[in-house]
């Protein structure tokens, strides 16, 4: 049994949004699986009928995107981001870390997935925002933080004279 090949193979099927057909090839018939919350469903009947339920409620899938996998002895990890739109119109992101232990025919007889937001992603494009506005907001901070009472009369002073100069020049003409 390759577990990389199968590990691809699963995965493969996720990233096209086939769930089901997923558990339909890969589970063992007394798999169990476990949600987050620790909740566990056992069977694979009953895992199927929990995929199409949920797959009932999605109109649909707009990405599904692999980030890592790894394998060890029976075990396997698979790190995707999840992006769906229900029929109401709602919509929902994650990632999640899969863990699958497998059998010595190539079934997964255990499950467990571990969900939380797309901090991958999320970070990179903070540090992109952060680079462009970080130095102006710093700047502005050290200012107000070190300006004396005399310092911000000037300040205040200086605007007042700002905003007056364009009349008084206006009447010059």
């Amino acid at each position: 049994m390759d577990l990389k090949s199968l590990l691809s193979e699963i995965d493969g099927l996720l990233l096209k949004g086939k769930f089901v057909d997923a558990a339909k090839k890969f589970f063992a018939e007394d798999i169990e699986t476990i949600n987050e919350y620790n909740h566990s469903i056992n069977g694979k009947e009953a895992k199927i009928a929990s995929l199409n339920d949920l797959q009932s409620h999605i109109k649909k899938v707009h990405s599904v995107k692999l980030l890592n996998q790894s394998v060890s002895d029976n075990t396997t990890f698979s790190e995707l981001n999840y992006h769906y739109e229900y029929h109401n119109g709602a919509q929902q992101s994650y990632g999640e870390v899969i863990k699958r232990v497998w059998d010595k025919n190539g079934k997964i007889v255990a499950e467990k997935y571990y969900k939380g937001p797309i901090e991958i992603e999320k970070k990179a494009e903070k540090k992109e925002v952060a680079k462009k506005t970080e130095p102006v907001v710093a700047k502005k901070e050290v200012a107000k933080a070190t300006a004396t009472p005399k310092k911000k009369e000037a300040v205040k002073k200086t605007a007042v004279a700002k905003v007056a100069a364009p009349k008084a020049t206006a009447k010059k003409k």
